[in-house]
């Protein structure tokens, strides 16, 4: 039968109901989002409230058109009573009871039972809803989503080099590059991880990076974040992949290096009736560990994030996190910070601009001076990053003024101060085109824990766990938000004449007091009871002369206890900005020996990508051999290298100064590190003295117990080491190393129910701790850690060294054996073998570790496997693979290490391609020599032409200055390679346009995907390069029509090439009309070369070279003195550019750092453009012929020194 209806009567106030979205959905074959529309419109219309008619908004159409959609479909009236039983989990009696409660009163005697199904559906929503919001939900099932797959990820390691990613250093090893970005779209099935309480559903895919993929406020059917119509990744994480959307949990670094990839999960039901999903991981850089914790409370609309981070290694590390939460947005959408915000800034603190009305240019961009109000997301010309700095409120947010409904993220400042947002900004395609195929734009907000800023890096000691606590609910019917807390955010605005007052809440508040002040004067009190689908709003008259800081807001519960107060802050619109963060100076140039230190101290904790900390704590040590700071500093750098020699001279350096004089020291670090270096000897007794010292110090103890305890643990000394463990735990309850010690011991020693008790205090820290789940499971039975672990070869390896350093072989080899069993990974196999041996099985070590070198490649990254493969040279002596193993293993840490054992591999297999790449690679980036590395790139590129190579090998053939022909003409044999990754293929393009290939360039830009990267150079230059000198080499044949129709192509966006633009305007549009003015100039068109040449001289060139194309065409014009302004520019600039030396230091996205040969050379290019616009035609050869010597082969600098001799 099909479903038809006028008109019927709801006599209860209607909630959406999950079961009648699922019905809907199932039925209609829609999404969630347009049955939510539906069954809200339904209710709606049944209600004979109007106010709730009012709420359900922007998805409230007719009634009837409601129906014409739904009585497109067939189906059958009882299965479908059926289905919304079960849904609703009643039973036929109550199902009956609440169809009733609706009395349609269809004008047809025919619609009767066509209008009972909207009907029982209306019916059921209100009760019903109410039945399952009283209750959290948590679930787990499978969901399809359109997915553009990945190709493979790349075989060759990624090791470190200067290379800047989040202006933080980009360390890619172990993990693989996984880069390689496809088009082709299909359905993936994904775990998808559910939490659903009366106002909020939300959903988490463990898959994806944990990430929190949305949630949707039921009240309105708002999507609180970005809800992606697809996972459509782009290259932009830290290892390549990564997807827009949700919230993104960043740990450690900013898009760290799993946000692509599968993390370890749980739900938890909890005793106050919440649920949590959690998720986390070990990361394998630093071998610490995270874990996020996403709560839904039963009656609460907000979502609770906990989150810990836990340095479970002996080392001092910096970190920093960041919730990286999108939203959807449009011309209506504005960023909130708190009204006190007087100041953004931006990566780095390199610039700072006023808040929310920007004066000055911002980030190099000069249109912020401007008067741009920076908080509307389509204000802004490009896409920016911009921090709240000094933030004294507690949340940030954003508003969708369209829609009256926005986002707010809460969380105490003092422990999560950064606030930021990230946008692509209107003009950019990347949000719409390249990172969805529908959802359309977003803006990133994000809340910083332990971090202000990207890079802001705060330190985290040996056995700590940080813990944070941070809350997201949807807002609506209030405008924006002035305050706010986790229950509730109030606004207030007064404008023209008029005051606007508004509260909203994340659960019933009912007897609240609102009250308005003007100075002293209560002009406003009302009891308002609120709570999240009945926000408080009302508007009253202020006068015309009223300005919001006249009047105060204060919102107090039943008791009188203030909840939220709000007063502006009148901002001083000429007060400085502040200072900001400059790079460093090399260190012979500072000083003082302390300020040294610290800039090296402060690039360690921030992970420069291109300041070397050690140069500045060396450079102490040239001035005082014992400066205890240093010395320390290099100690722990060495020892965590691998060299424990050096390592051990520089910390008995430093304990031997504050020691003097029989002196116990104050600070503990050396005499900490030491011990870990002993230990790491093998000389133990001495590391035990060393770890007792150091336990004297408060700020050393629990790390150094933890340590004792594990080396008593190994001897077998349970007491001894319970004793230990006991006190580190004393002094810091939150050691998960020593707790999880502790767990083990005990149940060595039979004390089961004392060994459960503290495993399950490691599980109420630390949910997903693995450690702790395998002793649950072993203690009590059963558990969920096999399904916590995920068959993941890496984290069964951590558990298992975790164990062996406690002593506790069997367990180890335990772990080992089971999943060795499942993947037959060679790590495993070595530490399998490692096991054998040190039990006395020489013949067993011997049998797993030729097995180990049967199987595929791993990335060997510990310290430990270092003495594994050490061993195993020993026992198999001259096998490559071990050699190879230690140079992938050493480079990242003493690199003349790596490339000794690389070139004994090449030795003993010259055929293996990737260590001649690994060899190529250490003298490309570590010791700077392009021959040599060229040398081995061919021959790794002649063994086995991988893309990877041909990208590589061509930057390096670049940086060597080699022949641009034997470059085009190597790409192009390996043509077929080149196009699976985009850098090659790029590289192919580049050199063929400067050969003068012009056909076959133009094919492979028609016909070939150029899948970018954030952060590269924009790719549509190098189209405009290609279709330029294609039209340059047709006016040279005489076919002017036909090159001014190929240069008329440069003002194209091929879709193929992944640049998006929808304000297309830019400063390179004065070259490409003044080279077609030119075009049509040479074949006689004098009216063509006009109009083009006023194109030209109307483009705003802003501060950049294509002024000279734009003083070339007024001076065509006859503009002179406007022309010449602009080449005189050109020639100030491009000498004042001029540099004797620079510090790279900032790490623009993407780079691998400017040298002073690249500075100069650009400088010298700019100099030559504005000589040459002035007729100074030698001056300009000189420039020219400078910048081509300084950075050789660059397209336009031979270009215009040929205009030179013209």
């Amino acid at each position: 039968m099909r479903a038809d209806c006028r008109k019927g009567r709801l006599r209860e106030r209607p909630f959406v109901f999950q079961g009648v979205f699922r019905l809907l959905r199932g039925v209609s074959g829609r999404n969630e989002g347009g049955a939510r529309r539906k069954v809200v419109g339904v209710c709606a219309h049944f209600s004979p409230a109007p106010n709730l008619r009012r709420e359900a908004g922007f998805f409230l159409p007719s009634f009837v058109f409601i129906l014409e959609d739904i009585s497109k479909m067939h189906f059958d009236l009882r299965g479908i009573i059926s289905r919304m039983r079960a849904a609703a989990g009643l039973s036929a009696r109550k199902f009956r009871q609440r169809a009733a409660a609706c009395n349609p009163q269809p004008k047809k005697k025919t619609m009767k039972k066509k209008a009972y199904i909207l009907a029982f559906c209306a019916a059921l929503a209100l009760p019903l809803s109410h039945a399952a919001g009283s209750e959290v939900r948590a679930w787990e099932e499978g969901v399809e989503i359109p997915t553009y797959v990945l190709a493979a990820p790349e075989s060759a390691p990624i090791f470190d080099c200067d290379w800047s990613y989040q202006r933080a250093r980009r360390s890619v090893y172990p993990y693989p590059l996984n880069d390689n970005m496809t088009r082709e779209r299909r359905n993936v099935k994904y775990k998808a991880l559910f939490l659903e309480n009366e106002y909020v559903k939300l959903c988490v895919l463990p898959e994806i990076g944990g990430r929190l993929f949305y949630a949707i406020d039921k009240t309105n059917g708002y999507d609180i974040f970005y809800h992606q119509d697809v996972i459509k990744p782009a290259n932009v994480g830290m290892t390549g992949a990564w997807i827009s959307g949700g919230v993104e949990w960043n740990a450690f670094h900013h898009h760290r290096a799993t946000s692509h990839s599968p993390v370890d999960y749980k739900i938890m039901s909890n005793p106050d009736g919440s649920k949590t999903i959690w998720v986390g991981e070990t990361e394998l850089r630093h071998r610490m560990s995270w874990a996020v914790g996403v709560t839904l409370f039963p009656k609460k609309s907000y979502i609770q994030v906990d989150g810990r981070l836990i340095n479970s290694t002996k080392n001092a590390n910096s970190i920093l996190f960041w919730a990286n939460a999108s939203t959807h947005c449009n011309d209506g959408y504005q960023i909130i910070f708190p009204q006190s915000t007087e100041f953004g800034t931006f990566h780095c603190k390199s610039s700072f601009c006023r808040w929310p009305v920007t004066r000055e240019p911002f980030n190099g961009t000069d249109e912020y001076r401007n008067g741009i109000d920076a908080s509307w997301w389509k204000n802004h010309p490009v896409g920016n990053s911009i921090f709240a700095f000094d933030r004294k409120e507690d949340f940030i947010g954003g508003y969708d003024h369209g829609r009256d409904a926005g986002t707010l993220m809460v969380a105490n400042r003092h422990i999560s101060p950064g606030g930021k947002f990230w946008l692509w900004g209107p003009n950019s395609g990347w949000p719409t085109k390249i990172l969805t195929d529908g959802a359309g734009h977003y803006v990133e907000l994000m809340m910083g824990a332990y971090s202000d800023n990207q890079p802001d890096y705060n330190w985290i000691y040996p056995c700590e766990t940080k813990t944070f606590t941070q809350w997201y609910y949807g807002i609506r019917n209030m405008g924006g938000v002035r305050q706010a807390s986790k229950l509730a955010a109030m606004n207030l605005e007064v404008e023209s004449g008029k005051i606007s007052m508004a509260v909203n809440a994340t659960q019933k508040l009912d007897g609240l007091r609102l009250s308005l002040f003007r100075g002293d004067e209560k002009i406003f009190s009302r009891k308002i009871d609120v709570s999240p689908e009945s926000p408080f709003s009302e508007s009253m008259n202020a006068g015309a002369d009223a300005k919001e800081s006249d009047f105060r807001m204060v919102l107090s519960d039943p008791s009188g206890r203030v909840m939220l107060d709000y007063k502006a802050v009148e901002k001083d619109p000429d007060k400085p900005l502040p200072e900001i963060v400059k790079p460093p100076l090399p260190p012979r140039e500072i000083e003082n020996s302390e300020e040294c230190y610290f800039v090296g101290l402060r690039n360690l904790q921030f992970h420069n990508p291109f300041v070397k900390p050690e140069d500045y704590f060396a450079e102490v040590l040239r001035r005082d051999p014992g400066d205890v700071r240093a010395n320390t500093q290099m100690g722990a750098i060495w020892r965590r290298r691998g060299d424990l020699e050096r390592a051990e001279k520089h910390l008995r350096a430093a304990i031997a100064r504050q020691t003097k004089d029989y002196t116990r020291p104050k600070d503990c670090e050396a005499v900490y590190n030491l011990g870990l270096v002993l230990a790491a000897l093998g000389r133990t007794d001495e590391a035990v003295d060393m770890f007792y010292r150091a336990l004297w110090s408060y700020a050393c103890n629990s790390a150094a117990n933890a340590q004792l305890a594990q080396i008593y643990s190994a001897r077998g000394d349970f007491d001894s080491a319970i004793e230990r463990l006991d006190e580190a735990l004393a002094y810091n309850a939150r050691n998960i190393p020593a707790l999880n010690l502790k767990t083990a011991v005990l149940r060595a020693k039979g004390e089961k129910s004392a060994a459960l008790e503290t495993a399950e205090k490691t599980l109420a820290l630390d949910p997903v701790n693995a450690f702790a789940a395998r002793e649950k499971g072993i203690l009590s039975g059963g558990g969920d850690f096999k399904r916590l672990m995920r068959d993941e070869p890496e984290s069964y390896i951590e558990l298992a060294l975790a164990y062996k350093r406690g002593g506790f072989a069997a367990d180890a080899a335990e772990l080992l054996e089971y999943i060795d069993a499942k993947t037959g990974y060679a790590t495993a196999k070595m530490w399998l073998g490692n096991l054998a041996d040190e039990s006395g099985d020489k013949a067993r070590a011997e049998k797993y570790f030729r097995e180990a070198l049967d199987r595929p490649f791993t990335n060997a990254f510990r310290l430990e496997t270092a003495r594994v493969l050490e061993k195993m040279n020993r026992i198999i002596p001259d096998n490559w693979k071990i050699h190879y193993y230690l140079g992938n293993l050493f480079y990242d840490k003493i690199p003349e290490r790596a490339v000794a054992e690389w070139e004994k591999c090449a030795g003993l297999n010259p055929e293996f391609a990737m260590v001649w790449r690994n060899l190529g690679w250490a003298n490309w980036k570590h010791f700077k020599d392009y021959r040599k590395a060229a040398e081995y790139y061919r021959k790794a590129i002649a063994l086995d032409p991988q893309p990877i190579f041909l990208e590589e090998g061509d930057q390096v053939f670049e940086a060597g200055g080699e022949d641009v022909r034997a470059r085009y003409e190597l790409l192009k044999k390996n043509h077929s390679a080149c196009v699976k990754r985009y850098y090659p293929l790029a590289s192919e393009v580049v050199t063929g346009t400067y050969v003068g290939d012009c056909d076959r360039v133009l094919g492979l830009l028609r016909d070939c995907y150029f899948p970018t990267r954030e952060g590269v150079a924009n790719f549509h230059d190098i189209y405009v390069d290609a279709v330029l000198t294609a039209g340059v080499a047709k006016a040279g044949k005489g076919d002017y029509a036909a090159a001014a129709g190929l240069m008329q192509k440069a003002f194209e966006y091929p879709e193929n090439h992944q640049v998006f633009l929808y304000d297309t305007r830019t400063p390179r549009d004065a070259q490409i009309y003044a080279m077609i003015a030119g075009v049509w100039e040479a074949a006689g068109d004098s009216a063509k070369a006009e109009e083009n040449y006023r194109k030209a001289a109307e483009v705003n060139a802003k501060k950049t070279d294509y002024r000279y194309w734009k003083g070339l065409a007024l001076a065509k014009l006859g503009r002179k003195a406007e022309a010449e302004a602009l080449f005189r520019a050109l020639v100030s600039d491009g000498g004042g550019g001029i540099v004797r030396s620079h510090v790279n230091f900032y790490g623009a996205e993407g780079t691998t750092g400017e040298t002073v040969e690249q500075i100069n050379a650009r400088a010298h290019y700019t100099k030559g453009l504005g000589e040459l616009g002035l007729g100074m035609a030698g001056a300009a050869k000189a420039s020219f012929a400078e910048s081509d010597r300084l950075v050789p082969n660059r397209l336009w600098t031979r270009e215009m020194l040929g205009a030179c001799g013209r």
